[in-house]
C-alpha cells in the first residue's frame, strides 16, 4: 500500500471489530496498492475517496489494526447516529 498525497480526510469509522464504537480517523485521500491476482499477475490499482478509505480499513485488518488503534484521541464514541449518513470530511469537518 502506498499513499499517493499528502492530502487527507476525516471519517468516523465504525467496524464489527470494534463492536458499538466509532471513532474519527485520518487517512490519505488516495493510494496505490500492488498486489498479485489469481492468475499470478501483479496488478497496481490507484484508490481515491471513499474508497481509498476502505482499502486502508481492510488493509489495516490484514496488520492487525482496527479503526480505534488509529482514532483521532478523544473521538472513539458509542455509535449512536446513523453509520450510512456519515459523510468524508477535511480536516475542519466540513463534508467533502
Amino acid at each position: 500500500l502506498s499513499i499517493i498525497t499528502e492530502e487527507t480526510n476525516l471519517y468516523k469509522e465504525c467496524c464489527i471489530s470494534s463492536n458499538h464504537l466509532w471513532c474519527d480517523v485520518e487517512r490519505p485521500s488516495e493510494v496505490t496498492l500492488t498486489f498479485t491476482d489469481n492468475n499470478n499477475q501483479l496488478v497496481t490499482c490507484h484508490y481515491q475517496g471513499f474508497m481509498a478509505r476502505l482499502i486502508q480499513h481492510e488493509y489495516d485488518h490484514l496488520l492487525g489494526l482496527v479503526n480505534l488503534d488509529k482514532a483521532v484521541p478523544g473521538t472513539i464514541d458509542y455509535c449512536l447516529g446513523d453509520p450510512l449518513q456519515e459523510k468524508l470530511r477535511d480536516l475542519r469537518g466540513a463534508a467533502i
